[in-house]
């Protein structure tokens, strides 16, 4: 092959012959491109204290010379690489068979925890009152849990077996959480999880509960001369038997504000058709306006909330929980790169440039160097003051804000 000239050449690629000028046998009509979106996976292995997947892109490609079929994805983590329990970055780009390469394109991997599977849930239990007041006493197993890699996950119930239930049906909710012992957090949750069995406690006697006649019958109302019993009691002396309900509140993620976590405020609703809100007493822990803690080393936490609910006449709501987590250094770096990587006003190598002062802030941090850290989210701020007006004014202070931020963290 001649170094220059016009002559036809021909270039071998994916095993086959293609003609065309000596100065477009590496680039024909322009690159391959690639759609990239962020991945959400669940773990599906154990990984000692944390859990992994093994992951393969199946992004969309396209060529102007050549097939899908024949465009190859290159990425930063190669495909197929395991991928801990958490939110990483990774970057991808198409080569066609020519070795024409688009950009690289930059997106999250999420490698979320699935709660425990439960197993030996009990199925409903039925029993009879030893007297309306007693109810009566039912005793179960708990259930077992195991987490996705196998090991057995502590279960605790809201109700225990063995004890006295009242007469009607009480809901018994059992709940358990997915935990490793994380550096510098032990006994870190990755997920929870519940299942629930009902407890039916029937009056005693017969199931309608009043008497009629001699006593000889029950029923719902009574007849002849006879006392009703429970069935012909009017309206006003019925008990209160209704628990409140309680609302189901989302998880709640936060950014840590300095190295104590973050205050962080709910509002919890509780209804019940037989008492108004007033009457409706409604508390949690932790409690509302709470300081949420980071873990060790300005590292992620979670935290499980749990309230209960209960009315004038004593009645127990069943309990709710949800989770809130307070995001670390590299909760806070991952969040911040996304914004940078989906930012459209943002030209490209800038893109590119801003993104990576933050993955190298993010590796630093992550081996232990917080100076390091410090010092290319300081670049980061710096180039994010040197952007152009296409940028929008309320996005460049937002970025930098959260920058020193993460910063003031590291301490």
């Amino acid at each position: 092959m001649r170094a220059r000239g016009t002559g036809p050449v021909a270039v071998v690629a994916a095993g086959a012959l293609v003609f065309g000028s000596a100065a477009g046998a590496h680039s024909r009509s322009g690159p391959p491109t690639i759609s990239v979106h962020d991945v959400t996976v669940p773990a599906t292995a154990d990984y000692g204290e944390t859990f992994s997947a093994t992951i393969n892109y199946d992004f969309a490609v396209s060529d102007p010379d050549y097939p899908s079929s024949q465009v190859s994805i290159q990425c930063t983590d190669p495909l197929g690489t395991t991928h801990l329990a958490g939110v990483s970055m990774d970057s991808c780009r198409a080569v066609d068979p020519a070795g024409n390469a688009s950009l690289y394109a930059s997106f999250t991997v999420t490698v979320t925890v699935p709660p425990p599977t439960f197993q030996n849930v009990p199925g409903p239990i039925t029993a009879q009152a030893t007297s309306q007041t007693a109810g009566a006493v039912v005793a179960f197993a708990l259930p077992t849990a195991i987490d996705v890699g196998g090991r057995s996950v502590n279960v605790t119930c809201d109700h225990q077996g063995g004890v006295a239930f009242p007469v009607g049906t009480t809901t018994v909710t059992c709940s358990g959480a997915v935990k490793r012992d994380v550096t510098g957090d032990p006994g870190h949750v990755y997920s929870t999880g519940s299942a629930q069995f009902t407890v039916t406690v029937t009056p005693p006697g017969s199931s309608g509960g009043g008497s009629s006649g001699g006593g000889s019958s029950s029923g719902g109302s009574s007849s002849g001369g006879g006392s009703g019993g429970g069935g012909s009691s009017g309206a006003g002396s019925v008990p209160d038997t209704t628990a409140p309900t309680l609302a189901q509140h989302a998880n709640v993620t936060v950014d840590a504000t300095s190295s104590r976590g973050a205050a962080v405020s709910y509002a919890i609703t509780a209804t019940d058709p037989g008492n108004a809100a007033p009457q409706i007493t409604v508390g949690c822990l932790p409690a509302v306006g709470s300081t949420f803690p980071l873990g060790t080393h300005a590292a992620t936490k979670s935290t499980i909330v749990t309230c209960q609910a209960h009315d004038a006449a004593g009645n127990q709501a069943k309990p709710m929980s949800f989770t809130v987590t307070v995001l670390g250094v590299h909760g806070q770096i991952v969040a911040l790169e996304r914004e940078v990587a989906t930012t459209a006003s943002l030209p490209k190598n800038r893109t590119s440039s801003l993104a990576a002062q933050l993955t190298q802030a993010d590796r630093a941090f992550r081996t232990g160097g917080s100076t390091a850290a410090g010092s290319r989210l300081g670049s980061f701020i710096n180039q994010v003051g040197q952007l152009p007006h296409s940028v929008p004014r309320s996005t460049k202070s937002t970025w930098i804000a959260s920058a020193a931020r993460i910063i003031a963290l590291l301490g």
